[in-house]
């Protein structure tokens, strides 16, 4: 059954940084990461964010 229900699931990539539409989100999103104690959510969201500027 599981075989079965892999070939019928379609998935498309996640891209997070087609969510931050305004330069306030995009400065929200980056002061949240920035709030994380771990450092790679800060270069995870930096590079997120850099891709959706441009």
């Amino acid at each position: 059954m599981a075989s079965k229900l892999k070939q019928q699931m379609k998935t498309h990539p996640f891209n997070p940084a087609s969510f931050l539409e305004t330069e306030e989100e995009i400065a929200q999103y980056l002061n949240e990461a920035y709030a994380d104690d771990n450092p790679e959510v800060s270069i995870i969201t930096l590079a997120t964010s850099s891709k959706r500027v441009g």
